[in-house]
């Protein structure tokens, strides 16, 4: 038991005191301090208001990629990455990319604003964005009197220049309304390169690429008007619950006269968590008198996020079997001035379903996918199945693993079987890409 002492009297032997502290005064300073709520704030005149001025700063940067390959024609390497800068008050936003190849006339570059003070929403862009595809032939015959098997690879680009201006209106958060009007100019050229190898020795005897003849140019005038819809939910390596959609419809005018239309629908949804299934169904198509024009680049529908397995790199010249014509069956179903996609997948975090580390992904975001995709692309005169031509589905099935790199980008690894390559089995490929979840 605790007791106060007086100073006049010693407590008894063994017993311990306390003494308690004195009452505060009323002119006490430390109390005074505590009471004053000004005290340690600088002095009014030390801070001057001034009026808010935007200064742009980087946000973050997006998933870089990096792709690599050898083939008979060598190696092949690109990439690319883009940079998200904003105001602090995220009213003034400038997104630039930037992506190369081995190639730079194949160089792309995007630079893009986008205004946000008020509701109604303005921007403008300019890009330059290159489209790449190509074609096989292959056979015998007699180089420089010599017996030789004959392979061409012919390249063709296609180099569009836009400038466009935007104007968007948010109905809420999940929902808006784009407008855009612009200017597009449209460069093409070609190449082949053709391999011959010695029937007798097996040794290469020709290696030489050459300039083709390539169309005029195209100057247009172009607008949009799109409809736009998200509520997805993006997990650590791709969306895990929600939906997304965009309905677009895009005139153009000038050199040639057509429009194109876009219907892209994405949905997820969580039967049994942490499993997701994942599906999108795509049209995209070009309509009107010039829509199929000999000067505009047709859609490839083998690229990776519309149906794996079909990459135009991967194709060999004996994939297109012998033809007199120099077509290639195999590759030429993949072109078309239209094309239905669709993909389904099956998504899962192996950490999170064995109970391995905390959260969702556990110790590790990874995730495993099984997937399957179809599409046909077709035009006005090889129309596609259910138009009653003889366009059929292409399809792809096999496994997908993506790993979330600290953060900084997706590194992803699929094991695919393309059904419909008589000739292509079970193979690999890399990226450093999502599936299809790129921004609507």
């Amino acid at each position: 038991m605790l007791r106060r002492s007086s100073p006049e009297k010693s407590p008894p032997s063994g017993q311990m005191t306390a003494t308690l502290p004195p009452m505060l005064r009323a002119n006490n300073e430390v109390l005074t301090l505590i009471k004053n709520p000004d005290f340690g704030l600088p002095a009014v005149s030390d801070s001057a208001a001034g009026d808010y001025r935007p200064k742009l700063s980087l946000d973050y940067i997006g998933q870089p990629y990096l792709v690599a390959g050898v083939d008979r024609f060598g190696t092949y390497l690109g990439g690319g990455a883009s940079l998200f800068w904003s105001d602090m008050l995220g009213d003034h936003n400038l997104a630039t990319m930037l992506q190369a190849t081995g190639n730079f006339e194949e160089i792309a570059a995007v630079a893009a604003y986008q205004n946000l003070k008020r509701r109604l929403n303005w921007g403008a862009t300019i890009q330059q964005i290159p489209y790449v595809a190509g074609d096989f032939a292959s056979g015998f015959g007699e180089i420089n009197g010599t017996s030789a098997y004959i392979e061409q690879e012919i390249r063709l680009r296609q180099i569009n220049r836009d400038i466009a201006g935007v104007l968007g209106y948010p109905f809420s958060r999940a929902q808006r309304f784009e407008l855009s009007a612009g200017y597009r100019h449209i460069s093409f050229d070609s190449e082949v390169r053709t391999i011959a190898v010695s029937t007798a020795t097996g040794r290469v005897i020709l290696d030489r690429t050459e300039d083709l003849p390539s169309p005029r140019s195209l100057s247009l005038g172009q607008a949009s008007a799109a409809l736009v819809y998200d509520t997805s939910i993006f997990g650590a390596t791709s969306p895990i619950l929600g939906q997304r959609y965009r309905l677009e419809i895009s005139p153009s005018y000038g050199s040639l006269s057509s429009y194109s239309a876009l219907a892209d629908y994405r949905r997820y949804v969580m039967p049994a968590r942490p499993f997701t299934l994942a599906a999108r169904v795509l049209h995209y198509g070009r309509y009107g008198r010039d829509a199929e024009d000999g000067r505009l680049f047709p859609f490839f529908l083998g690229c990776s996020t519309l149906v794996r397995g079909y990459d135009f790199n991967s194709f060999s010249a004996d994939e297109c079997g012998a033809s007199a014509s120099g077509d290639c069956p195999v590759v030429d179903q993949l072109f078309g001035s239209k094309m239905l996609p669709g993909n389904f997948e099956l998504r899962f975090p192996p950490f999170g379903v064995l109970g391995l580390g905390g959260g969702y992904y556990g110790f590790l975001p990874i995730e495993l996918g099984a997937f399957y995709d179809a599409g046909v692309a077709w035009t006005k005169n090889e129309k596609a199945w259910f138009l009653d031509g003889s366009r059929n589905l292409v399809r792809s099935a096999g496994a997908t693993l993506r790993l979330n790199l600290l953060g900084y980008l997706i590194a992803e690894v699929i094991f695919v079987y393309p059904l419909d390559r008589p000739k292509k089995g079970w193979h690999w490929q890399f990226s450093l890409t999502p599936g299809f979840e790129e921004v609507l």
